[in-house]
């Protein structure tokens, strides 16, 4: 599945802007945009499939978290550490925009990049 992901080319870059005092939401350990510093954008996702490969980023979807935009609310099963767990799509990731306060002061993400909350997250990688 590696080369699925390798037919979704980067589409351009855009430029960090400077980060109001305070206003970028560094939760979960989430970057910060730079000024001046270039970040690659996608107009595309990997084809999707039953096995498409993806990273999964800790994130918030509580009021005043680091999650982002309503999506589809379609539930998807993720897979990882030998254990699946299902999830439903709550966040769109924007991988053509973002150094703005939209986005909480964030870079762009990665055309591969699937959100979990913190339930998730522990259901994957828990050694329970």
């Amino acid at each position: 599945m590696y080369s699925e992901a390798q037919q979704c080319r980067p589409s351009g870059r855009i430029s960090g802007k400077e980060v109001p005092c305070g206003q970028c939401n560094q939760e979960n350990d989430s970057d910060c945009c730079v000024q001046g510093q270039m970040y690659t954008t996608y107009e595309c996702s990997p084809s999707v499939s039953t096995y498409t490969k993806a990273y999964l980023i800790l994130n918030s979807f509580q009021k005043g978290g680091d999650g982002g935009g309503p999506s589809c609310l379609h539930n998807i099963t993720v897979n990882a550490n030998g254990r699946s767990v299902v999830a439903m799509v709550v966040d769109e990731r924007d991988s053509t925009m973002r150094c703005d306060k939209d986005h909480d002061y964030q870079p762009p993400c990665r055309n591969n990049i699937v959100d979990a909350s913190k339930v998730v997250w522990e259901a994957l990688i828990s050694m329970g």
